[in-house]
This record gives structure tokens, C-alpha cells and sequence, in this order.
């Protein structure tokens, strides 16, 4: 099943749209409401014949949480969102059922997963593009470019230590873990400040990512990745 995720606007309300699926298919008659930083509760929304859900007079501004009932058997999950950077519209989340593989799989930690994050961006920060291209699956869920291979992010992350071989800092802050359906699959939010510089003086940027993190045996790899920024 997946889910979208909100992006800001001009004003501090903004009507917020997003999509749930099952399996690439619109997931209908769905309920969701949206939980802020201080824990209140939207008024529930349903997803329509299309998968659509939207809530109207939401404060971009804040930090929010989707809370949806997949299941009548289940309790309600929680995923996190972002703004997508293009208005108040909502990334594409795949929520994936149980399935008897995937039970039986190695618990994914949440300390795993801080520690996954933490390293990544030290990797990144250092320039080590074996390590950084062995975090991702063999396909992912890349940002705004859609399912992609290694050989896709291998070629972008060349790109980017190159041009940016002067400088590069990452600072990550705000970390959130949440669980999913299934015990070797975590989904996690946070922030991250950076700073990298080609010739000129260095660039300051502040973005918000979410990742989606699987356990394989010993390997803890990234599945699907969005951010705020429009382009990552």
C-alpha cells in the first residue's frame, strides 16, 4: 500500500492531497487523519475511487504524521510526510503488506536505523562512493526520478563528489523512526543541514528527507527516498 506526502504554499494554510495504493493499484475507502507535532488529530478524511484523500486548512509549517487504517485487523500505521516542494502535494509512500518471508526476516532496530543514517552522511561527507552506493537496494525509489537501478545513483553520486570536492558538510538533526508492517522495514524522517562549495563560496541548504529501510540478513539497505527540495 502507499501513501503521498504534503509540500507548502504561498499562505500558512494549505489544502494538502495525497494518494494510498495497494500493490500500484488506488487503495479506496480508506481512513486517514493527519497527526501535528503536539499530537492533535485532523477530522478524518477517506480516500476516494482513485486513492485521493485531501484535508483542507493545514499549516504547512508544522510537522505531521499520516495515520492510516490499512485494515480492520490491524491497527492503525503511521507514516511520515514531507512537503514534496511543488505546492501541497504529497510523495508517493509504498506500504507493503506482511508476507510469511518477511516475518521471518531479522528485526530491523530503530537503533540500526539511527545508526544507518549517521554513517550514511559520514560516508557522503568523506567522499566514499563504495560505501554510499553499497546503502541502496538493487532498485529504488529515487527522489523525483521514479524506480532506479545502482548504476543511475552510482553515476549521480560521481557527479556530485566531483563538483563538490571542495567542500562538504552534513549536519542531521530531528531523526524520527517509525515501524511498518513488517518487523525488517522501517520508515524514517528527519533533518539535515549542509553545506558544500564547487568554486565559489559554499551553499548553506536546510532539507527534510524520509527513507524507507529494509534488512536483509546482515545488510541494511534504503528502498525508497524523498525530499522537500524539488530536486534532490
Amino acid at each position: 500500500m502507499g501513501v503521498s506526502q504534503p509540500a507548502s504554499c504561498a499562505s500558512v494554510e494549505s489544502i494538502v492531497r495525497g494518494t494510498l495504493t495497494e500493490n500500484g493499484r488506488p487503495a479506496a475507502n480508506i481512513k486517514v487523519v493527519l497527526v501535528n507535532s503536539t499530537g492533535h488529530l485532523s477530522d478524518p478524511a477517506y480516500t476516494d475511487k482513485e486513492g485521493l484523500y485531501t484535508f483542507h486548512g493545514v499549516n504547512h509549517t508544522d510537522r505531521y504524521v499520516l495515520r492510516a487504517w490499512v485494515s480492520a485487523e490491524q491497527p492503525p500505521i503511521d507514516f511520515p510526510i514531507i512537503f514534496t516542494g511543488k505546492g501541497a502535494e504529497v510523495w508517493p509512500i509504498e506500504i507493503r503488506g506482511s508476507s510469511p518471508q518477511a516475518q521471518n526476516a531479522p528485526a530491523l532496530s530503530n537503533g540500526d536505523v539511527r545508526k544507518f543514517v549517521t554513517d550514511y552522511w559520514n560516508a557522503y561527507e568523506k567522499g566514499d562512493l563504495e560505501r554510499l552506493i553499497a546503502s541502496y537496494a538493487s532498485s529504488v525509489n529515487y527522489y523525483n526520478n521514479g524506480q532506479r537501478d545502482k548504476s543511475f545513483i552510482l553515476k549521480e553520486k560521481q557527479a556530485y563528489l566531483r563538483y563538490y570536492a571542495k567542500q562538504r558538510s552534513f549536519r542531521v538533526t530531528n531523526m524520527e523512526v517509525f515501524d511498518t508492517l513488517t518487523p525488517n522495514r522501517k520508515s524514517v524522517r528527519f533533518d539535515f543541514d549542509y553545506s558544500v562549495a564547487h568554486k565559489a563560496e559554499p551553499k548553506v541548504k536546510h532539507s527534510t528527507e524520509v527513507w524507507t529501510l529494509e534488512k536483509t540478513g546482515d545488510r541494511i539497505e534504503i528502498t525508497n527516498c524523498k525530499s522537500d527540495l524539488a530536486k534532490a
